[in-house]
């Protein structure tokens, strides 16, 4: 099954030179809300999306969105526009992997079998 990291040019380098795809949280950006989505588990990124490129759809739900996730301190989707990346970096990599890989655990699995603790309020703001 191929499947796809997005990154940046500088971390693509590393990647190529030896280094491979490490586990991680994110540092800057969307990093609190990354690290919230695993709970601190560091993990890597991969998805079957051959592209990783902002649709207009994107762009509308992240401008309905915004004002909730600032209240809620949620980083995401601010000043993003149609065509830039929404995650990750310009650059692809693309990773085979086989479908029955004990390594691999997919999104609603990881969730389910993850213990969830609140780090943040959950008290929304309504207008």
């Amino acid at each position: 099954m191929n499947l796809y990291h997005f990154t940046t040019p500088e971390n693509a380098l590393l990647i190529g030179m030896g280094a491979g795809l490490t586990p991680g949280i994110h540092k800057e950006g969307t990093a609190h809300s990354a690290e919230m989505m695993t709970m601190g588990q560091p993990v890597v990124w991969l998805t079957q999306e051959e592209t990783n490129l902002a649709k207009a759809a994107d762009v509308a739900h992240w401008a309905e969105a915004i004002e909730d996730w600032e209240a809620r301190g949620i980083e995401g989707g601010k000043n993003k526009k149609t065509g830039e990346p929404r995650y990750g970096g310009p650059v692809r990599c693309q990773v085979f992997i086989e479908r029955h890989n004990r390594k691999l655990m997919r999104w609603p699995d990881f969730m389910r079998t993850t213990t969830l603790i609140g780090t943040i309020p959950t008290t929304r703001t309504s207008k």
